[in-house]
């Protein structure tokens, strides 16, 4: 459950660049929300749902404060859990939960006219970060998504994205443990150039309204992240970027992302300056106009996705 007192989010700025702190970004901070055990500060469950009693009580609590932490002294714990006939995958969110016994009717949103329901934010960062554990039943995966917007939204938005400026999600490798403290960092995607008001997070243990029971996660140190701390340590080391003008040379391409991918280079302010198809090593940016300075370049193939952070000379 979320103060009624707002935590504003603290941003530092140093020469142009920022990092911008969520909510209780570490879970450190828990209080009693009448449920089965605390809820974190800031961050709110399935049993605090906008359902009422008879949905929020037969909800299972599927979060616990846990002592396996990336830093501090916790991290928050998210269990798929079974109920009868139904798995409720283990959730999470800054805003507010809406609870179905039909899993599918069910979404998070942020509700604009109750402070202990939403989290302003007024920036465009460049990336989501964070650090994870993943302990998977099956093929089943978590993921987190991050969602800047103006006015109302929700997650998973069933009819209307026009309130949608910028997007991130992380998705676990199906099936894969994760048993040490993993960072993943992922940029968002913007969809046209407005300043956004709000912030929403989900994060889950399980894949959608089709998770496998016990199947957990772990998350800690949740960041918006911008400018040259935006992207840190990517997977496949050996992938390199060269700029020449408006031609990009991919050398050690992971074949993963051949024959054919998609990519978005983005600027420091989080705008996407291009988008294409990767079918070879080198690519013409038919931009329109001379790029040079710092830039991030994000490759993606299915589930698979590999940023790099590089310079275009003048």
């Amino acid at each position: 459950m979320k103060k009624k007192i707002l935590l504003l989010a603290l941003s530092v700025f140093s020469m142009g660049l920022f990092s911008q702190q969520v909510e209780n970004p570490g879970f450190e901070f828990w209080e009693d929300a009448g449920t089965v055990w605390d809820e974190p500060v800031d961050w709110s469950s399935i049993k605090t749902s906008d359902a009422g009693e008879i949905i929020n009580s037969a909800a299972p609590a599927v979060w616990e404060k846990s002592t396996d932490h990336h830093s501090g002294e916790f991290s928050v714990e998210l269990t798929n859990l079974a109920v009868l006939d139904i798995v409720a995958a283990g959730t999470l969110t800054n805003g507010r939960v809406h609870a179905d016994f039909d899993p599918d009717l069910g979404y998070v949103y942020t509700d604009t006219l109750n402070l202990q329901w939403n989290t302003p934010c007024t920036v465009r960062p460049d990336s989501l970060t964070g650090w994870y554990k993943f302990y998977p039943q099956g093929q089943d995966f978590g993921s987190i998504q991050a969602l800047l917007h103006i006015g109302y939204s929700q997650l998973p938005e069933f009819n209307d994205s026009s309130n949608w400026v910028g997007y991130a999600r992380f998705d676990m490798q199906p099936g894969a443990t994760v048993s040490s403290w993993t960072r993943f960092s992922i940029p968002f995607h913007y969809y046209d150039s407005r300043t956004p008001q709000y912030l929403l997070f989900v994060m889950t243990s399980g894949n959608g309204t089709t998770p496998v029971a016990n199947s957990y996660a772990r998350y800690d140190d949740i960041a918006l992240v911008g400018g040259e701390s935006a992207i840190g340590d990517n997977d496949q080391p050996e992938f390199l970027i060269y700029a020449d003008n408006n031609r990009l040379v991919l050398k050690n391409l992971p074949t993963m992302f051949l024959p054919k991918a998609t990519a978005t280079l983005f600027n420091m302010n989080g705008q996407a300056v291009w988008k294409g198809e990767v079918i070879s090593n080198e690519i013409l940016l038919n931009t329109g106009k001379k790029l040079n300075g710092l830039y991030i370049f994000s490759i993606s193939s299915g589930k698979e996705i590999v940023n790099r952070k590089f310079f275009i000379p003048q």
